[in-house]
């Protein structure tokens, strides 16, 4: 790390860096620069705030669903004590001791008080200087943020520190992200959205975006910015690869620009041209940035106001306008509508340029640069701290045309401004990870492999705790494992830490609250743990359901009530939240970070004799592969690239099955093609996986759409098996004699190491019933094949089978087919749908081809002996599972369903879910993914089946 901080401090001394920003020029700053993620939001509307030069923040922290405490720069006029509000009789219930004298590191002298807020603690810190008083004040159980905030507010700078408070986890964070949004006002929201956004954690910010969106629809007061809320939604999508979805919300948010917005139409223009980069439109792209002139904003002599002279047109807008006044006056920090347009005008010469570099024009795009440069010098003399993620990514820009014309030092110079702009704006973000990442290359490409590397295994150390660092860095570490592998098996362990931070977002935070749960026990810190995510899920489930309530367009008498009902339930879910994190910060073990990595040693340590572990690895379109056992570590790059993969994958499967004509077709098994695949993944390793008994694989890409089982470890039965397809006479199903991988090993599936170890560590079920059966939904009225499926009864559709019947112990599978039942499975259910459907609804269509329960019987009759249940038709139906209280009592539950992971149009949103027959009332026929995520249960196995 030192050898790190060196290199970035070499690099960035040789280059002008701008003015240090003022915390009072910036809409939000980071607190800390470890730890929990806790911003502080600049809040105007705060009633601590009396004068034009007051200054008031909202502590916002990840893991907590409303605000945790608040800063204040208080302007003292001399003659009252502005602390005595804070301290006295307060509106807010919370009443405080008497302050008493205190120190803290970076601060020094000040007041600190103790106080409670009902049952909880609250702390209030005290610091005068000069003419100001600065306040920090909120929930004791984020007294570090707290202090880290106070101690930035006194410096006016950012100060590094590590944020030690609660970590839920709760979940994705990008649907905690929506939780959090709910809680803000429209400015914090469009803020922070922005903010996540610069800092490369792009669903997150979407999460933003999507909820300013949906509260413009509903009319809530103060979200009236609908098309930047709608173009800001629309480049989030973009920057996640939904280009589709994000052309649909660009064609909504032009239907409502306001064409005289100097600020909505310029980022329309820029996000667009952002839209049209991200897919390498580059003429589509310089022909969006011209539709509007570049330059200041009309009317405005911008060298004026930076001299703090108001022009008439400006003194018109600011008129009636406190809060405007207030930011110009010195007192706040928002920039003004016609700063902001110039920024977005650099921003759109910047984005001019990254679309000449593009087609190699690299003159005109230095051009561009520098235009774009010198135009946000001229604000405020350059101290825009909102600014930087532009500096940084033109500094990134410049250094590709550099390293393109030769001047080797002068693009590692510019790389080095780049991480050293967002090191300071961003610290410990995604975006920052990516600068240094780049950097990282190019010392790789430069033939510094000592220097890379440095760089390299800081960046892999930093990403775990870092949001959004996986999806964002990983087409960026290809030099990094081309590096580790020309050096052999002994940059195995590296290559492995490198590899856990691609661990797909879901699957890294549903793991993280897994092993929390896990490791939590029983006691009160457990509890409160267990409770945070209740209460997360149920927010969640409230913003959906006024979701709903709203979009009804003509409610019924009892549903307004309900509307209001809920939005306050909200409220007070967002509270409980907050104060019961607070409360688990008296918990060491909570108070770090818990998606920390599993290294090498303790995988090996994990892996018995005659076991091993094989994880595939995509980086860009370059596949590698790590092999190990307790003994030793292997590592591969693959001769294939990620396409070729696919394509192999994609010809396996339509071999098993196809849909022809909306028929499923079965053609002879394609041996070859699954002889080339195990080549390409295993073959170097042939001579080890010979000891191997239980091999556990861990898919990645197109590998995640296919079993490891049915690849061919070798060439046996394969001239026989061609000669059969090749005779008339010969059954072509026949394929026996091959050499199948699972033939003569277990072949187990981990989606990443961090899960195999924990699945490992799980006690067996304590269920007291054997297996469930869950499938064959009814088909919809609408879609239903004939009058005759009417006739079965949800009744008639449960069926129990008990030791005494299909149960009985040594029941082979042709046993088990014939076992009589009660449901007559012969023709599948009908039943009403509702009609309230949109565009980005599955077509009602995919209902009508339910899976045959009799998988189900046969699970049942194999696995049920300690009892069972099957449940199929109207009795399968989302709603019902989601209120069965007897879900923990299975050992095994099997879904026998289809199951929906992308979306139904290319500009609709993915929402996986396993499909259902339709219930009761808010049934939507789908077991979501957020539900399946809140069903009780402990099954040791669940079988998904479709």
């Amino acid at each position: 790390m030192r050898r790190l901080a060196l290199l970035l401090l070499a690099l960035a001394a040789l280059l002008p860096m701008p003015a240090r920003a003022s915390l009072q020029l910036a809409d939000s700053f980071r607190i800390g620069s470890a730890g929990v993620l806790c911003t502080a939001q600049s809040r105007v509307a705060d009633p601590a705030l009396s004068n034009l030069f007051d200054r008031g923040y909202r502590i916002v922290c990840r893991d907590a669903a409303t605000p945790v405490g608040r800063l204040l720069a208080l302007r003292v006029n001399g003659t009252g004590d502005r602390s005595a509000a804070l301290l006295g009789a307060r509106s807010d219930g919370i009443a405080c001791d008497v302050p008493v004298a205190a120190t803290l590191p970076g601060i020094g002298a000040l007041r600190q008080a103790q106080c409670r807020q009902g049952a909880l603690a609250w702390q209030v810190y005290l610091v005068p200087r000069g003419r100001t008083l600065f306040v920090a004040e909120g929930l004791a159980g984020y007294g570090s943020a707290l202090r880290l905030g106070l101690a930035a507010l006194v410096a006016d700078a950012p100060v590094a520190g590590s944020v030690d408070v609660a970590a839920t986890e709760a979940g994705d964070p990008a649907a905690f992200a929506r939780v959090q949004a709910g809680s803000l006002d429209p400015t914090q929201a469009l803020a922070e959205g922005y903010a996540r956004n610069n800092a490369g954690s792009f669903a997150e910010s979407a999460a933003f975006f999507d909820l300013l969106v949906e509260r413009s629809r509903q009319g809530a007061p103060g979200f009236g910015r609908s098309a930047e809320y709608l173009v800001g939604q629309a480049l989030q999508q973009s920057n996640l690869g939904a280009f589709a979805e994000a052309e649909v919300l660009f064609g909504r948010a032009r239907a409502v620009l306001d064409p005289g917005d100097i600020v909505v139409v310029r980022l329309y223009r820029n996000f667009r041209a952002m839209h049209l980069l991200n897919q390498r439109r580059t003429d589509a792209a310089r022909e969006e940035l011209a539709t509007l002139a570049t330059g200041a904003a009309p009317g405005l002599a911008l060298t004026r106001v930076a001299q703090g002279y108001i022009d008439v047109p400006l003194a018109q807008r600011l008129s009636g306008d406190e809060a405007a006044l207030r930011r110009l006056g010195g007192g706040g920090s928002s920039l003004t509508p016609e700063e902001r347009a110039i920024v977005l005008d650099a921003q759109a010469l910047y984005l001019g340029g990254a679309a000449d570099r593009m087609q190699g024009l690299d003159a005109s795009a230095r051009q561009r640069f520098d235009a774009a440069l010198a135009a946000l010098a001229a604000i405020r003399g350059g101290r825009i701290a909102s600014t930087g993620w532009l500096r940084a990514a033109i500094a990134t820009e410049r250094a590709i045309v550099e390293e393109r014309g030769g001047q080797a030092a002068a693009a590692r110079a510019s790389l080095a401004e780049a991480a050293a702009i967002t090191a300071a704006d961003y610290p410990e973000s995604a975006a920052l990870l990516v600068a240094r990442a780049r950097l990282a290359a190019l010392l790789a490409r430069q033939g510094d492999d000592a220097g890379a590397a440095t760089l390299y295994r800081a960046i892999v150390a930093a990403a775990p705790a870092t949001p959004g660092a996986g999806s964002a860095i990983r087409p960026l570490l290809a030099p990094w494992f081309d590096l580790l592998v020309r050096r052999g098996d002994a940059g195995a362990s590296d290559l492995f830490d490198a590899s856990q931070i691609l661990v797909r977002p879901g699957v890294a935070q549903t793991q993280a609250v897994l092993a929390r749960e896990l490791s939590g026990g029983s006691d009160e810190a457990a509890s409160l743990f267990r409770q945070s995510l209740a209460l997360s899920r149920d927010i969640i489930r409230a913003e959906a359901e006024i979701a709903r309530l709203v979009d009804i367009a003509d409610p019924a008498p009892g549903e307004a009530a309900l509307l209001a009902e809920l939005r306050a339930r909200r409220e007070t879910l967002g509270s409980e939240q907050t104060a019961i994190v607070a409360r688990l910060a008296d918990y060491p073990r909570y108070r770090s970070i818990a998606n920390a990595v599993v290294t090498l040693a303790d995988l090996q340590a994990a892996l018995r004799p005659g076991e091993a572990y094989y994880k595939l690895i995509l980086v860009g379109d370059a596949p590698y592969a790590l092999f190990a056992s307790h003994e030793s570590a292997r590592i591969l790059a693959l001769p294939a690239t990620a396409a070729d993969l696919g394509a192999m994958v994609r010809t396996l499967r339509d071999s098993i099955v196809i849909f022809e004509n909306g028929r499923p077709a079965t053609y002879p098994f394609d041996a070859l093609t699954a002889r080339r695949l195990y080549n390409v993944l295993m073959g170097p390793l042939d001579a080890d996986l010979a000891a191997v008994r239980h091999l556990v694989f861990e898919p990645d890409g197109p590998l995640l759409q296919l079993p490891a089982n049915l690849l061919l470890t070798s060439d046996a039965g394969l001239a026989d098996f061609q000669k059969r397809l090749d005779s008339e006479t010969a059954d072509p199903f026949d394929m026996r004699g091959l050499a199948w991988l699972g033939r003569t090993r277990m072949v187990s599936t981990a989606v990443s190491p961090r899960a195999f170890l924990e699945v490992r560590r799980l006690a067996a079920s304590r269920g007291t019933r054997a297996y469930l059966g869950l499938g064959e939904n009814a088909v919809p009225a609408a879609v239903a094949p004939a009058p005759a499926a009417m006739a079965a009864t949800a009744e008639g559709a449960r069926v129990g089978l008990t030791r005494g019947s299909a149960g009985a112990a040594g029941m082979t599978l042709a046993d088990a087919a014939a076992v009589p039942t009660a449901a007559s499975f012969a023709a599948p259910m009908a039943l009403a749908v509702p009609l309230a459907r949109d565009a980005c609804d599955w077509p009602l269509a995919e209902w009508s081809r339910p899976i045959s329960a009799e998988e189900l019987r046969i699970g049942a009759g194999l696995l049920g002996a300690g009892g069972g249940d099957v449940v199929t038709g109207t009795a399968f139906t989302d709603t019902a599972l989601i209120a069965r209280a007897d879900l923990r009592q299975y050992r095994v539950i099997h879904f026998a369903t289809h199951g929906f992971v992308t979306a139904p149009r290319p500009e609709c949103p993915a929402r996986p879910a396993l499909l259902t027959s339709f219930g009761g009332s808010g049934s939507d026929g789908l077991l979501s993914f957020r539900e399946i995520f809140d069903l009780s249960l402990d099954a040791d196995t669940i079988i998904l089946s479709a």
